[in-house]
């Protein structure tokens, strides 16, 4: 009997690690692409996964039926990034959050949004400055307005 609930606690360790994906990455800010330490990787529903270090870098154990990131880090705007189905090694930039002041929202949200427009393009330039590996982003970047 006591073998029994071993193999059974073995099998269900099994199953339930094969229900979830590791994800790595750097996390970098959008001008100067340097690698942002601090910068929390949760969920979208919140439940948070880990912490980039130092470096930047971070490495994650995601649910395999989520598909989506909200990264967060102070000075720099949320980041809901999508994940694409082949990919492990995420590498991100981060918008800088900075004053809007004397702006309309709907002014600022243009400002913002030509700046997310930019990303993969900063993205290249991030892979020609040696700080990513990969000249494509590996997610997609989701514009949330203010």
């Amino acid at each position: 009997m006591r073998s029994a609930v071993i193999a059974l606690l073995m099998l269900l360790s099994l199953v339930t690690k094969g229900q979830v994906r590791t994800i790595e990455g750097k996390v970098v800010g959008e001008y100067d692409f340097e690698p942002l330490s601090g910068v929390t990787i949760q969920t979208v529903d919140k439940v948070q996964l880990g912490i980039t270090d130092i470096n930047g870098r971070f490495k994650v154990e995601l649910p395999v039926a989520a598909d989506q990131l909200l990264l967060q880090a102070l000075k720099m705007e949320s980041a809901l990034v999508t994940l694409k189905a082949d990919c492990s090694k995420l590498e991100i930039i981060m918008l800088a959050d900075g004053p809007h002041d004397f702006m309309t929202l709907s002014r600022e949200n243009n400002e913002r949004y030509k700046r997310f427009k930019a990303l993969s393009k900063k993205h290249k330039l991030a892979y020609t400055k040696a700080a990513f590996t990969s000249d494509r982003p590996c997610v997609i970047y989701t514009f949330q307005e203010h």
